[in-house]
C-alpha cells in the first residue's frame, strides 16, 4: 500500500508517499493481525487501519451481492489468496521522513524469495450437492482462514469466515457481504465484506487467483529500477487488455476530475505502443473497490492514519497475481479529511471552491495523483537520488528517468490479430 504525505500546512511536493505494508492474519479473536515489515515487503496481505468507519470506503458505491457460480469452484482447482483488510485500529506512527523512507523502501531480492514460501493455496473441500447445502474453501498449506458459503441455485454466497472449522460455529457480528466479483476469463475472484468485534469495525477484501504450475515473482527486468514487488521483479498489468482508471465523480472528486484526467495523461506518452491507459469520467455510483474489472479513483471522507506531524493524503492497493506477474486491480483513494486538515486546520473542505479553487491545493493535487498512478501502474519509491516523480523530493512531472522506469516495466508491445 502506498499513501501519500501531508504535514498541516506544508505540502512536500512531489511525494512524499509513505508504504506501510502490514502481514494481515484473519481470526475471528484478533480478526486483523499486523507484523510490520520495515523494508515494505509485500507478502499475501494488507492492513489498513482506519481513525473513523471502515465502511467509507464503500460509501456511495454500488455493489454486486448476486454472489459466484458455483462453476467457479471445481473440486481440483487451486486459489491463491491475497487479503486487503481496513479496520479501526491503533495507529503506527511515523517519527519523520527519515523514518518514513527506511519504511518504505523497496523489497529485497530476498525478501522476494520469502514471499515465495509464503503463498496460501485454497480449494473446495467438496462440491455442494443442494440448495441451502454448505461448502467449506480452505486452505491446503497453511491453516490461515476457513471461508464458508452455501448454495443457491447455481450461485454460491460467502456466509461466514474462521480461522479453524470450529469458528464457524460462531457467526460474526453484523456480518455483510459487500460485493462479488469474477475477473474477466475467470482466472481471479474477489469478496468484499464487514463485520464488527465489539466497538471494532472491519472491511475486509479477500481477492483469489487461480494456481498456475509456474515460477512466481522472478527477478527478468533491469535491477536498476525499483518495482512493486523488488528491484528488476516484474509485476505489470496485461498489455493485451486496455487500463481504463474511472474517476468516480460522486460527490467532491467532480471538483478534481480535470486534475484526475491530466495525471492519468501524464502517464500515456511513455506508456505508447506498451500498455493502452485511459480514464473515464463515471457520474453514477462506481463498484467498491474490490471490483476485479473497474479501476478507479475514490474520494474518501475519513482518515487512514494519525502520524506525529504528518497525514495521508492518498494510497494504492495494488492486487497481484504472483503466478502470472500480473498487476489485477489497483485503486487510489484520496483522503478527504486529511486534505482538510493539512490545508487549514479543517476550517474549509475540499468541496468548498476557497480550497479547490487555490492553485496550490491543485498543483499538490495534480502532483500527488500522478505519483499514486505510477503506483498503480507498478512503480515503487525511488530513494537513490534519481530526478523522478516517484521520490520524495520536489518532482511534479514524469522525468525522463521514469519514461524509462515505466518502459521497463512494459516493452513495446504487438497485439496479436487473429488469421
Amino acid at each position: 500500500m502506498d499513501c501519500c504525505i501531508l504535514e498541516p500546512g506544508i505540502f512536500y511536493y512531489g511525494g512524499p508517499i509513505v508504504r506501510v505494508l502490514l502481514f494481515l492474519a484473519v481470526a475471528v479473536a484478533s480478526v486483523l493481525v499486523g507484523c510490520s515489515s520495515d523494508k515494505g515487503t509485500q507478502a499475501q496481505s494488507i492492513q489498513i487501519p482506519v481513525k473513523g468507519d471502515p465502511l467509507t470506503f464503500v460509501a456511495n458505491t454500488a455493489g454486486d451481492e448476486s454472489g459466484l457460480p458455483a462453476s467457479l469452484f471445481a473440486s481440483d482447482r487451486e486459489w491463491l489468496i491475497y487479503k486487503v483488510g481496513f479496520a479501526t485500529e491503533p495507529q503506527e506512527r511515523v517519527a519523520d521522513m527519515v523514518d518514513a523512507e527506511s519504511k518504505n523502501a523497496a523489497p529485497t531480492a530476498e525478501a522476494t524469495t520469502e514471499v515465495k514460501t509464503q503463498l496460501t493455496r485454497f480449494k473446495m473441500d467438496s462440491q455442494p450437492v443442494a440448495d441451502g447445502g454448505s461448502v467449506v474453501f480452505a486452505s491446503v498449506n497453511n491453516e490461515d482462514v476457513i471461508l464458508q458459503f452455501k448454495r443457491s441455485g447455481q450461485k454460491l454466497f460467502l456466509d461466514n469466515i474462521g480461522s479453524t472449522r470450529e469458528d464457524l460455529s460462531f457467526r460474526l457480528p453484523e456480518f455483510r457481504v459487500h460485493h462479488y466479483s469474477i475477473k474477466q476469463g475467470q482466472d481471479a475472484f474477489s469478496v468484499l465484506f464487514s463485520f464488527k468485534i465489539e466497538d471494532r469495525s472491519f472491511l475486509l477484501a479477500y481477492y483469489f487467483t487461480a494456481v498456475k504450475e509456474t515460477n512466481v515473482l522472478t527477478q527478468t527486468l533491469s535491477s536498476a529500477y525499483n518495482f512493486l514487488f523488488g528491484p528488476g521483479v516484474k509485476m505489470a498489468w496485461s498489455q493485451e487488455r486496455p487500463l481504463n482508471m474511472k474517476i468516480c465523480t460522486q460527490g467532491t472528486l467532480s471538483h478534481y476530475k480535470d486534475l484526475a484526467t491530466k495525471a492519468v495523461a501524464a502517464w500515456k506518452t511513455p506508456l505508447r505502443k506498451r500498455l493502452s491507459l485511459t480514464s473515464q469520467e463515471v457520474k453514477t455510483p462506481c463498484p467498491p473497490f474490490s471490483d476485479l474489472n473497474t479501476q478507479t479513483i475514490f474520494h474518501v471522507k475519513d482518515w487512514v492514519k494519525v502520524y506525529d506531524k504528518m497525514m495521508a493524503a492518498a494510497f494504492v492497493p495494488a492486487i497481484p497475481d504472483f503466478h502470472r506477474s500480473e498487476i489485477v486491480d489497483a485503486d487510489i483513494f484520496v483522503l478527504e479529511a486529511e486534505w482538510n486538515e493539512a490545508w487549514s486546520d479543517g476550517t474549509y473542505k475540499m468541496d468548498d471552491s476557497l480550497f479547490y479553487g487555490h492553485a496550490d491545493v491543485q498543483s499538490a493535487y495534480s502532483e500527488t495523483l500522478t505519483h499514486e498512478m505510477g503506483h498503480v501502474l507498478g512503480l515503487h519509491h525511488v530513494f537513490d537520488g534519481n530526478h523522478s516523480v516517484m521520490s520524495y523530493s520536489n518532482v511534479s512531472y514524469v522525468t525522463s528517468y521514469d519514461r524509462g522506469f515505466v518502459q521497463e516495466l512494459y516493452p513495446e508491445y504487438e497485439p496479436v490479430t487473429a488469421p
